[in-house]
């Protein structure tokens, strides 16, 4: 049998011929983390033997260019956990800014979290109930067209015991029937132009309902902004992430509704714009 640093290395070279990087190692370490075994203390110790085979299973995979979060069966986002799978998007790190963001914003905004919000086209529900977690006292909404995306966020919801009312919604079509009144609307919407090519992993492996949104990728932005004038309260608040180059067009678009609204920007990890907020 095999070190654990070996399998890691005959990993890295058998991912690195059909990819250009390799996630061996988080693999590793995530398995060891799930068996209580210090990776980095057992390096060069005997591998045990149900990580090995379970290890090469994931590489298989990897090789295959499958997203390690679907190996696992999780991925982090602001510090906890959650569940996610083919029907819902893999939480992205630049929407760690969106959460934090969100939050300073309502608490300039408002002074207060008393507040009802909706995380609209909430796939794994990371959004609202992260901000739930942070702020209890905001009144959460998670709504998503999927009805497989939302049994996702209902087991997230109940993993982090947090108390979220689940919608199944076309954007806000049922919340406008319903006479719902929001404070806030936070939604990162799909926003990828319909021609953009993909990473394999992205593009076989998650879901493109979740992905693509028409051919200037501001099909659902446009719905949204249109929707909101019948369920946000004033004072109000809406929170989107976008994509690096669409903040002059979004704003054009806003401004269309809201023409008297403040609007903010604010920038990723990479200084790229990436999320704009409206005050109505």
């Amino acid at each position: 049998m095999i070190t654990y640093n070996q399998a890691i290395i005959e990993a890295d070279k058998k991912i690195l011929e059909k990819s250009d990087f390799s996630e061996a190692r988080y693999l590793m370490l995530e398995l060891c983390l799930k068996n209580k075994i210090d990776l980095y203390q057992s390096l060069d110790e005997q591998i045990d033997s149900i990580i090995y085979q379970e290890f090469l299973s994931g590489v298989e995979r990897l090789v295959q260019h499958e997203p390690v979060a679907h190996i696992l069966g999780y991925s982090y986002f602001y510090g906890y956990q959650f569940k996610v799978n083919s029907d819902v998007l893999i939480p992205r790190n630049e929407t760690e800014l969106l959460v934090m963001n969100s939050l300073l914003e309502i608490e300039n905004y408002f002074n207060r979290f008393d507040l009802k919000m909706i995380d609209l086209a909430c796939g794994s529900g990371i959004i609202g109930i992260t901000m739930k977690k942070e702020e209890p006292e905001l009144q959460v909404d998670l709504s998503d067209i999927s009805n497989k995306a939302l049994m996702v966020a209902e087991f997230n919801a109940k993993k982090h015991q947090v108390d979220v009312l689940i919608r199944q919604d076309d954007m806000l079509n049922q919340a406008i029937e319903d006479k719902l009144k929001y404070d806030v609307i936070i939604c990162n919407p799909p926003y990828i132009h319909d021609d953009e090519p993909l990473q394999e992993s992205v593009k076989d492996f998650e879901p493109h309902l979740a992905l693509f949104g028409g051919l200037d990728g501001l099909d659902f932005y446009k719905t949204v902004l249109k929707q909101s004038k019948a369920v946000l309260n004033s004072p109000g608040l809406i929170g989107f992430e976008i994509g690096y180059d669409q903040k002059e067009n979004i704003t054009q678009e806003i401004k269309k509704v809201y023409p008297v609204a403040v609007i903010k920007h604010f920038k990723d990890y990479a200084n790229l714009d990436r999320m704009v907020f409206v005050f109505i």
